[in-house]
């Protein structure tokens, strides 16, 4: 199981509501790259055969 904190994308473009867009930019402020929830996949199906990885947390630290 893979549970990404809070990562960056793009959908502030698409919301028409003024104050939910400012809010979701706002939270844009503290999140992580896709890039860094690829390195987390990318290490644990790198483990060795009998290392079992079964869940990645990964947020940013801003996030708690």
């Amino acid at each position: 199981m893979i549970s990404p904190g809070l990562t960056r994308s793009e959908p502030t473009g698409t919301i028409g509501d003024s104050a939910v867009k400012d809010a979701v930019e706002e939270q844009m402020s503290i999140a992580i790259p896709a890039a860094a929830i690829g390195e987390a996949v990318l290490y644990a199906i790198s483990q060795p055969a009998d290392v079992d990885v079964s869940e990645l947390v990964v947020r940013p630290t801003a996030q708690g």
